[in-house]
């Protein structure tokens, strides 16, 4: 009866130590796959900042260069939205870099202002580089839902690549963002 007694407890032991090594293990792979995806959406973060901003400045810079003889009032402007976009971005990556050189735990970088709230001050640095944006935000309030963060971001990364393209890649002075939400979409 002792030996019945004593193994019993030692199995439950073993099952119980067993189920505390599979829970910390657990809790380690979801730590790590947080992480992951944290520095997935941190390098996306620098990418689009970056990116957006370069563009920016060499399409800047290449009116500079062009009209700098010819008309120099046009490329001191030119100069000083490059000056402007490039302090900006800067700022940006400071904050993202810093965010990620905290001790305070785990970096968590705050998403700029880039959800359909930032769509307006996108589209003013935009006409910044001589493109004129016709920005549309409408809102259908049939059920009072608001935008989910995520889509409001992918939202405004969408705007924020397409107004890059256009200036980048065409000869267009003037375009039109439209945005329609109705229903939390």
């Amino acid at each position: 009866m002792i030996v019945v007694s004593l193994a019993g407890a030692w199995v439950a032991g073993r099952l119980v130590r067993s189920r505390r090594e599979a829970n910390a293990r657990l809790a380690g792979e979801i730590a790590h796959a947080a992480a992951v995806e944290e520095r997935l959406r941190i390098s996306r973060e620098l990418h689009d900042i970056i990116g957006h901003s370069l563009s920016l400045i060499a399409v800047k810079a290449t009116v500079a260069n062009h009209v700098a003889d010819v008309r120099p009032e046009e490329a001191r402007a030119a100069l000083a939205v490059i000056e402007h976009t490039s302090r900006t971005t800067l700022s940006e990556i400071r904050r993202v870099l810093g965010a990620l050189r905290s001790d305070a735990g785990p970096p968590h970088v705050d998403m700029p202002r880039s959800g359909l709230e930032g769509l307006p001050e996108l589209a003013d640095r935009v006409k910044s580089t001589g493109l004129a944006v016709d920005l549309d935000i409408s809102s259908a309030v049939d059920d009072g839902r608001p935008l989910p963060t995520a889509v409001g971001v992918s939202v405004y990364r969408i705007v924020q690549e397409a107004l890059t393209n256009v200036v980048a890649h065409s000869a267009a002075t003037r375009c039109r963002v439209a945005v329609h939400v109705a229903g939390g979409r």
